[in-house]
């Protein structure tokens, strides 16, 4: 193998193992129009006594490689891509349900699930 190779090789290994924050969104209830990604939105950790519709079911994952990342695998790093969904739902509020954390060698992946909530 030449060196262009291996350094194609390693750049790719590399940028397949770096930390990330992705989702998946599950739309409920799709009467509401979405708003602005910038939104004030509230984060709530647990359910709330105020009547409200579910519009949003979220999934979020923070990936941490500790070798090529920068990502500390923690919720606050979830939170910019909670609000952002939630936003996008039209809902007002986003639940946070639970959040598992795994680790497995160098890797970490931070789950949360979340529901988005309008009021």
């Amino acid at each position: 193998m030449t060196g262009s190779w291996k350094i194609a090789i390693a750049s790719l290994v590399l940028l397949a193992g770096c930390s990330s924050v992705s989702n998946q969104v599950h739309v409920v209830d799709s009467r509401f129009a979405a708003k602005p990604p910038n939104c004030e939105i509230e984060i709530i950790d647990k359910s709330t006594s105020r009547p409200h519709t579910v519009v949003a079911e979220i999934d979020a994952y923070v990936r941490r490689n500790k070798l090529t990342g920068d990502l500390q695998g923690v919720f606050e790093e979830a939170v910019p891509e909670l609000k952002r969904q939630g936003c996008a739902a039209g809902a007002d509020a986003v639940i946070v349900l639970n959040q598992t954390v795994s680790q497995s060698g160098e890797f970490k992946l931070l789950y949360v699930k979340a529901v988005a909530i309008h009021y």
